[in-house]
């Protein structure tokens, strides 16, 4: 016996939100439902290959695209359950149906691993605490980092995040400074590596401030030379950062990621500003 039953639209709403193409299958369209899903895994194939987050515009461009096909597929289906009569019911409107089509969707094998909002693996968003890297980034700023790889180790002269060395379980921003085999030597408060002054124009001294000198030795340093796949890192805030000065080199397995771009900040001309 052919069971009828009226659709809602608050279902269909539910649904929609719940998971892309819901709200159609509930409403018994099913190419409508795979429509919506081819769209939807195309867009994020092309972002995953173009690497469309690694900027904040392609950042923002994603968060449109996404959220314009996800708000016109919720207003679809709101439409088509607008009609009052009873419709039959097929095999796919059933609740099981609509759990295992969310269950499939949360699967990180659903969809390309792209971006901030579908692979937190590969791009986190960090917020910084403290101001050991002022004025590159100021406190309590938001940050998207992309994860580092095999084919992308840490360079001479950019920002990196790394866990904590041999300390409680926390991530720090820092400069790379030296790569392995560098010799460095730091004398009033000037960095000179392998033999040449450092040229950094982002450096920030505090005379006014420094940590306890049993924490922040701001005095001569070195030469020394980092060992085979450990790197030297320092904040640019020199005399307010815990760096490679207190606890020597950092290994390479501790470092995550390189951060792109800031994601958010209390000074709004400060958002979406690369980070180099």
């Amino acid at each position: 016996m052919a069971l009828w039953k009226k659709r809602r639209p608050v279902a269909a709403l539910l649904l929609s939100l719940a998971g892309i193409g819901l709200g159609q299958l509930y409403n018994g369209r099913p190419a409508k439902a795979i429509a919506v899903n081819l769209c939807w895994t195309a867009f994020f194939l092309a972002s995953g290959l173009t690497d469309l987050i690694s900027t904040f515009a392609g950042a923002m461009a994603e968060l449109l695209v996404t959220g314009s096909i996800y708000l016109s597929a919720t207003a679809d289906a709101l439409w088509d359950a607008r009609y009052p009569l009873p419709c039959r019911l097929r095999r796919y409107q059933r609740w099981y149906v609509y759990a295992a089509v969310f269950a499939l969707q949360l699967s990180p094998d659903f969809l390309p691993s792209t971006g901030i909002f579908t692979n937190p693996l590969s791009y986190r968003a960090y917020r910084i605490d403290g101001l050991s890297m002022f004025p590159t980034l100021a406190e309590n700023e938001t940050v998207v980092m992309r994860a580092f790889g095999p084919q992308n180790p840490p360079r001479q002269g950019e920002l990196a995040i790394l866990a904590f060395p041999g300390g409680p379980a926390e991530d720090y921003l820092k400069r790379v400074i030296g790569l392995p085999g560098d010799r460095i030597e730091i004398r009033n408060k000037t960095v000179f590596l392998n033999g040449t002054r450092l040229n950094e124009p982002y450096v920030r001294h505090e005379d006014g401030f420094s940590l306890p000198a049993a924490v922040s030795p701001r005095d001569n340093l070195g030469p020394l030379t980092i060992p085979a796949g450990c790197f030297f890192v320092m904040g640019d805030n020199r005399d307010r950062s815990y760096d490679s000065r207190h606890f020597q080199s950092v290994e390479g397995f501790r470092f995550k990621g390189r951060p792109l771009y800031v994601l958010w900040s209390e000074d709004g001309r400060r958002v979406g500003r690369p980070l180099r």
